[in-house]
């Protein structure tokens, strides 16, 4: 009893070793219509092969070339068209999987065995994948330079505020220099006034001290003609 247990328990362990280790072989070389030989190490029988996009490994298969390998090699007579770049993909009974690494298929002298549909397929996905690397190189780039025109117009912006404000300054300034020499005219016009109040009040007293003076000889006058009246 005790030997079957360590039995289980050594077969699950190796059996573990073998999923942790379980890889594909990548291929010596992919020719058109030429037999290419597969192989892999680990897993657990039966496995099913299959071909996906170049390291894409979410894709969906290009085609399952063997769904019930019983030992860990295969060959596959590719018949996908030259350029085209694939990963093998290995499933094994347990649901692991294993991949190879990307490879690219090269141009033979027969391209008889091509599957028309399927590299159309190929060809279709590979577009889609530079297209949506080039749309995203576009975005990046318009998104740079909308960075930096916006940059651009913010620094254009703050120049303009800042002249705006160096007029309203140089404005400021004038006024006062203006209300400055206002405020001296005004004061130069009041001090005028003054000095001919002045004037006019020495002239005033002057004409009356003379009509002062005037007066005693015409009274003196005046009374010697009446006397000389009384006399006669």
């Amino acid at each position: 009893m005790l030997f079957i247990a360590k039995l289980a328990l050594a077969l699950a362990a190796a059996g573990l070793v073998s999923a942790q280790n379980f890889t594909v072989n990548t291929p010596a070389s992919l020719i058109e219509c030429q037999p290419a030989a597969l192989s892999w190490v680990g897993g657990t029988s039966p496995y099913i092969v299959a071909v996906i996009p170049g390291g894409e490994v979410s894709a969906a298969a290009y085609e399952t070339i063997n769904d019930d390998v019983a030992d860990t090699s295969t060959t596959w007579t590719v018949n996908l068209a030259a350029d085209t770049s694939v990963t093998i993909k290995v499933t094994d009974a347990t649901g692991a999987i294993a991949y190879s690494s990307a490879d690219t298929i090269q141009a033979g002298a027969d391209t008889s065995c091509v599957n028309a549909t399927t590299s159309a397929s190929a060809s279709a996905s590979a577009s889609a994948s530079s297209g949506a690397a080039t749309s995203s190189a576009a975005a990046a780039a318009s998104g740079a330079s909308t960075s930096t025109v916006s940059a651009a117009s913010g620094s254009t912006s703050a120049t303009a505020a800042s002249s705006s404000a160096a007029s309203a300054v140089s404005s400021a300034s004038g006024a006062a220099s203006s209300a400055s020499a206002a405020a001296s005219s005004t004061s130069k016009a009041a001090s005028s006034a003054s000095s001919a109040a002045a004037a006019a009040s020495s002239s005033s007293s002057s004409s009356s001290g003379a009509l002062r003076n005037a007066g005693v000889p015409v009274a003196l006058l005046l009374a010697g003609a009446g006397a000389v009246a009384a006399l006669l």
